[in-house]
């Protein structure tokens, strides 16, 4: 994604047996990535630092995991310190190559995750990605059904990296800094993954085939801040629910935990960063995995 390359052309997957890979005209893609894109905001508000009074610190996964809770949906963030660069960060987070993305997912998520795939998928420009994917998540509950969704992806490596809303009240208080020990510098976003979930008839619910309840992403997203070692990473994401108490405590216990993982991002940027020693990579950012999808009907049982 760091290079300058031209826009290159969208890339739809083969079909599967549960959903369909479709194509985005101009407009409806413009649409699609000015929807997504206004979503920044709101998820440089979520990850700035300090964070806001809606925030609360879990007493028993420690001070860089926090939550929120409202009537309506249930919101968690977590803060880890990556050592990589933002564009191998953002690499390993974005769904251009299905394959590598399913297994960093697993890797971060473990036995949480279940499965992804991606339905289309379009490297704009050298800094900025659009992509529609799918995710399913396990919830360990005998009572309950697994979760999946269906989310617009956008991916950002500003060229002029926007300023978080919260720079002006940055405080330098031991409680303020970063939890790893490395304060972060300033609050200027270097770069961002969001995703929003979105409803497409490509993407149909898998209740009645897979047993999978369809749930709804108001935000879910990464953001990176320069910090003294590395690479602050900044995760939120909110799960919306009704008034089910067995869903609601679900839906809390998945997100402490995917908050709880995202220290194991520093293996899945490691992986491929030992991957890009071995067999540097070509000059096209627009390397897209079209076989991957193909066993992803049968890894949902």
């Amino acid at each position: 994604m760091s290079e300058d390359v031209p826009e290159s052309q969208p890339s739809p997957v083969p079909s599967t047996t549960f959903m369909t890979p479709f194509d985005l005209t101009r407009e409806e893609e413009a649409d699609l990535h000015d929807s997504a894109r206004s979503k920044a905001s709101a998820l440089l508000a979520a990850t700035s630092n300090p964070p806001g009074p809606e925030w609360t610190r879990t007493k028993s996964l420690g001070p860089s995991i926090l939550e929120s809770t409202s009537p309506t949906q249930t919101s968690v963030r977590a803060t880890a310190l990556i050592r990589g660069s933002p564009e191998l960060v953002l690499q390993v987070l974005d769904s251009a190559v299905v394959s590598s993305y399913r297994n960093a997912m697993r890797l971060v998520y473990q036995h949480a995750f279940a499965d992804t795939a991606v339905l289309y998928h379009h490297q704009m420009n050298s800094h900025e990605s659009l992509a529609v994917q799918w995710t399913a998540f396990r919830c360990h509950n005998p009572l309950l059904t697994d979760i999946d969704m269906c989310c617009v992806e956008y991916t950002n490596i500003p060229l002029f990296p926007p300023t978080s809303p919260k720079q002006s009240r940055r405080s330098t208080n031991q409680e303020d800094s970063d939890p790893n020990g490395d304060e972060c510098l300033g609050q200027t976003c270097i770069g961002y993954k969001l995703c929003e979930s979105i409803t497409r008839k490509q993407c149909p619910s898998l209740q009645d085939s897979h047993y999978l309840e369809r749930v709804s992403s108001p935000l879910w997203g990464y953001a990176l801040y320069p910090s003294n070692n590395g690479i602050q990473v900044v995760f939120t994401m909110s799960l919306s629910h009704d008034s089910s108490s067995p869903r609601r405590l679900a839906n809390r216990r998945l997100l402490l935990f995917l908050a709880a993982a995202l220290p194991r991002l520093q293996q899945a940027v490691d992986v491929v960063q030992h991957q890009q020693h071995q067999h540097p990579p070509h000059t096209s950012t627009n390397t897209y995995d079209n076989n991957a999808l193909e066993a992803s009907s049968s890894s949902i049982t």
